[in-house]
């Protein structure tokens, strides 16, 4: 699980250096946090499926923990593609 979430982040990292390409209107700091405040929610995702890890915890938790990481992740990657999408077409 953690591969593919990384696998995911990655792609979502590298999906916003190509916007950042495409559309000069993002970048590090630009629009509201741009990469930086990106970076920083992606991190906060993956403490997530860090803490989904935790055998101490019950697997209601766990199951909870993961789920909202793995919504996060997908949300992300969904409004990126959206924005690229809208980004290249005339």
């Amino acid at each position: 699980m953690k591969r593919i979430a990384a696998l995911v982040t990655l792609a979502n990292l590298l999906g916003y250096l190509a916007l950042m390409q495409v559309e000069p209107r993002y970048s590090l700091l630009q629009p509201r946090g741009g990469l930086l405040t990106f970076g920083i929610s992606l991190a906060i995702a993956w403490v997530g499926l860090i803490v989904a890890s935790r055998d101490d915890l019950p697997l209601d938790r766990r199951f909870q923990y993961a789920a909202a990481a793995w919504i996060w992740l997908l949300v992300q990657s969904f409004g990126l593609g959206y924005i690229y999408w809208k980004a290249v077409s005339p």
